[in-house]
């Protein structure tokens, strides 16, 4: 739920106002658009600007699915921030990034001629984990309590993590057993405290992904430009440990696909400490470059 009305509810009851989450930046996802020269089928495109993103998501097909991901001049607190753009301020958007480069030869305006104007909507983008999930009965899942901006892509499916979470600690309530409002409270409660811990991981790995996409400073951008562009699969073996041992309905049994579940989160987790390490050294030797650098120019 991007906007859920319930997400208000345990607020009023709790008087908990939780004006936590801030809208980073905006984004503008049309609807696809045919296919574009340059830009191969099936190959996603990340390009990474200061201050913004540019994601490409080429179908099978050729058609293609883009969104633009522009950092905030002016920062606001939810729920007292626009929802989303008027279409004046997404024409401006659009074309202030008309010459930035996506892939080779294509810039964005060849996506943005592409694209009626009916087509464009833009959404504002938050980042903030929220405290209180449930009041009584009244339970928030995925969007309306975990706000990620999509350069991760893990909204949905942490959204679906909780809610199998959710399924888990329901099927503890039996229906031939009355209980109190107390002790369904606390159910409820143990379902914000099995998925904090993660989300909380998952949420700073997000929040990186973000910083190293809009080049927020001299570090990111180069991790973003000179590290994994050259370095296959580090990004996938980086967080791959961390995304692997998400929760399943423990009452259904496990699909057969499941079975690969356990070699790819032991890889991850392997892989993890090499990509560590690839980082630590190449921060290091970028480091050593500066001082040299500073010191020569004295």
């Amino acid at each position: 739920m991007l906007h859920a009305g319930a997400r208000f509810h345990p607020e009023r009851v709790t008087q908990d106002q939780e004006k936590g989450t801030t809208p980073r930046g905006v984004q503008l996802h049309p609807r696809p658009i045919g296919p574009i020269a340059g830009i191969k089928p099936t190959e996603q495109v990340i390009s990474c600007h200061k201050d913004t993103s540019i994601l490409v998501f080429p179908g099978k097909d050729g058609r293609i699915g883009w969104g633009l991901i522009a950092k905030l001049s002016n920062a606001c607190i939810y729920p007292d921030c626009p929802r989303r753009l008027s279409p004046e301020e997404i024409q401006v958007m659009g074309e202030s990034a008309a010459d930035l480069q996506v892939y080779r030869d294509v810039r964005f305006r060849d996506l943005w001629e592409r694209t009626a104007p009916s087509a464009r909507a833009s959404t504002m983008l938050h980042e903030g984990l929220f405290e209180t999930w449930s009041c009584g009965r009244i339970v928030c899942v995925g969007h309306s309590i975990s706000k990620m901006t999509p350069n991760f892509a893990q909204g949905a499916n942490t959204a679906i993590e909780g809610a199998a979470v959710l399924a888990n600690v329901l099927c503890e309530l039996s229906p031939l057993e009355a209980r109190s409002e107390h002790e369904i409270a606390a159910l409820l409660h143990n379902y914000s405290r099995r998925q904090l811990k993660r989300l909380q991981i998952i949420h700073a790995i997000s929040e990186s992904v973000t910083r190293v996409h809009t080049r927020a400073n001299w570090m990111r951008k180069a991790l973003g430009r000179y590290v994994y562009p050259y370095v296959p699969g580090l990004a996938l073996r980086t967080f791959g440990g961390v995304i692997a041992p998400a929760p399943y309905l423990e009452y259904a049994p496990l699909p057969r696909r499941a079975a690969e579940l356990a070699a790819w989160k032991c890889s991850g987790n392997k892989s993890a400490n090499a990509a560590k390490w690839i980082c630590v050294l190449f921060i290091a030797l970028l480091s050593c470059t500066l001082w040299y650098a500073i010191r020569a120019s004295e």
